[in-house]
């Protein structure tokens, strides 16, 4: 019994220790996401174009980024691929981070990061139709390099536009896209739109009842009574007579007074002769049967 018992638990044991592994993996992994989604965002906040990077060339001894030189580089990276709208993508590893640290399932995060990446691309476009110029600090502008690449292509099209309606064509494109990349970004990082409260519909008045004017000399209403009924003496039904029982043949009330003068012999026979009780019954069974 005692090995049956620990081959049952053993499983449950193992679960167990599974489940809990699992949770502190994730919990992990929570937090991993977290510091490092803060450090990315420390050395953009402190990107500075004169720091050595790929695109500068600088001494190392007066770096401005927080995280040194290995900061530098990493935001001057992100910032020449999409600029500035690179903050926006860090939401996502945050997200995932949130959703593992409740328990909840994470999967799907590269079609996450992919969307979200594509709505900062457009963010990035936007800005760049808006103000295609170089920007200081930036390598690449507001949008980056993506952002350079879409206004290239679009503004190529707009060049078909007359010049009076270019200018508002270019605004127009601008907010569309920066429309759509936020839409995407929301939908990336896992977020919903906010939504108008609905209107709840307001309850039916309710009138009040309308009081009865109260006459001064009114009395109260007469009882109604109901007239005495006297019922019909005659149409009472009759009593019914008893039925008599039929008269008996002769024959048998000569048969039933001797069977009663026969039980009584023997009756008072059985309180006198109490000694002689085989002789007695013998007597009984010749006068009754």
């Amino acid at each position: 019994m005692a090995s049956r018992s620990v081959d049952v638990r053993a499983p449950q044991w193992r679960q167990s220790v599974k489940a809990g592994v699992a949770r502190g993996g994730a919990l992990m992994a929570a937090a991993g996401l977290v510091v490092a989604s803060l450090l990315v965002a420390l050395a953009l906040a402190t990107h500075d174009g004169g720091d050595p990077s790929l695109s500068t060339s600088a001494g190392t001894a007066n770096i401005s980024n927080w995280l040194g030189l290995p900061g530098a580089w990493l935001s001057d990276l992100l910032m020449t691929a999409l600029g500035p709208p690179v903050a926006f993508a860090l939401a996502l590893p945050l997200s995932i981070a949130l959703s593992l640290w409740r328990g909840e399932s994470s999967a799907g995060w590269q079609r996450r990061a992919v969307v979200v990446i594509a709505g900062v691309a457009l963010v990035g476009i936007a800005l760049t139709l808006l103000r295609s110029s170089a920007v200081a600090g930036l390598p690449a502008g507001l949008g980056g390099l993506i952002g350079i690449g879409g206004e290239a292509i679009f503004g190529a099209a707009l060049a078909f536009v007359p010049t009076e309606g270019a200018a508002i064509a270019r605004y127009v494109l601008a907010a569309v896209f920066a429309a759509l990349g936020t839409f995407l970004w929301f939908r990336g990082v896992g977020w919903s739109m906010p939504q108008l409260p609905e209107r709840k519909a307001l309850p039916a008045p309710v009138r009040p009842a309308t009081a009865v004017p109260r006459q001064e000399n009114a009395q109260p209403p007469a009882e109604v009574r109901s007239r005495p009924v006297i019922a019909d003496r005659s149409a009472t039904a009759a009593p019914q007579k008893k039925a008599r029982q039929e008269s008996l043949a002769l024959r048998d009330k000569y048969v039933l007074r001797q069977v009663i003068i026969s039980c009584t012999a023997c009756a008072s026979r059985a309180y006198d002769d109490q000694d002689e009780v085989t002789s007695l019954l013998d007597e009984v069974e010749q006068k009754v049967f």
